[in-house]
């Protein structure tokens, strides 16, 4: 899937992407491995978990590269969905929306060459209008 210097076979900077999932090893591996490309691009990347998953993906991570470094000067970032994107257990789009923002303003003014951003939202299908917060915040994300 990545190539030696770090380029995707199926994305390209600049895409978007929103896949809903449940943290299988494939999933984990697949993340680990974007984030890895990120990181080998000179991205600053940001990772907002649903608390069980960071692990997970760090030991992926950790089978390729020494995640260490990129931890320590916070070119990767890894956010709990509380501190992220929620209130009260509640997911609220426009609190995403300004992190990711801030992220973004900060990545270039740190030198990045972008930023890479991967959250795991499929815990805010389990409340009643989660699929309607889900496509506000991809509207207003693109907006």
């Amino acid at each position: 899937m990545i190539d030696k210097i770090g380029h995707s076979k199926f994305l390209k900077q600049g895409n978007h992407l929103v896949l809903l999932y449940e943290i299988t090893e494939e999933m984990v591996n697949i993340i680990s491995e974007y984030i890895i490309a990120s990181l080998l691009r000179n991205e600053k990347c940001l990772y907002v978990d649903s608390d069980e998953d960071k692990a997970l993906i760090l030991d992926s991570i950790h089978e390729k590269i020494n995640p260490e470094k990129y931890l320590e000067n916070e070119q990767l970032l890894f956010l709990s969905k509380s501190n992220a994107c929620s209130e009260g257990g509640e997911f609220i789009p426009d609190k995403m929306i300004a992190l990711l923002k801030e992220m973004s303003l900060k990545a270039i003014d740190e030198g990045y060459d972008g930023i890479a951003i991967t959250d795991e939202l499929s815990w805010v299908l389990e409340y009643g209008d989660g699929i309607e917060r889900i496509i506000e915040y991809e509207w207003k994300l693109v907006e």
